[in-house]
């Protein structure tokens, strides 16, 4: 398999898992609209990727000095970032600072990562 055909392959693949974070149905949007309401401000956050995951993000657009520190930072928090509601200002552990081990995303959330102390 040659270089380009590879990465070609890869950002297929990218595509594709970006696209499964995005299903958010009934059923996902009243479970995370329950994890929201059991989440208080000031709480720091563990996300994973999928549907729940991204349906609980959504529903957290009222709440105040959320922190992250996870493993996936996924498109869905980047909304939360830019807006304010994640700004790791309570964290006691890296205060001021999201913490993740790996992006998962779109080319903008790419761009947000990159050379973004």
């Amino acid at each position: 398999m040659r270089r380009i055909e590879a990465e070609r392959k890869l950002d297929k693949q990218r595509e594709n898992l970006t696209r499964l974070q995005d299903i958010i149905g009934e059923i996902e949007t009243r479970i995370g609209n329950f994890i929201a309401n059991e989440i208080p401000d000031g709480a720091t956050l563990q996300i994973g990727v999928g549907g729940i995951p991204n349906a609980v993000i959504n529903a957290l657009s009222n709440h105040q000095h959320l922190g992250l520190h996870t493993e996936a930072i996924t498109d869905g928090v980047l909304p939360l970032i830019e807006k304010g509601i994640i700004d790791n200002s309570l964290k006691k552990i890296y205060p001021g600072k999201s913490l993740g081990s790996l992006v998962l995303g779109s080319k903008h959330l790419y761009e947000y990562m990159d050379n973004n102390p």
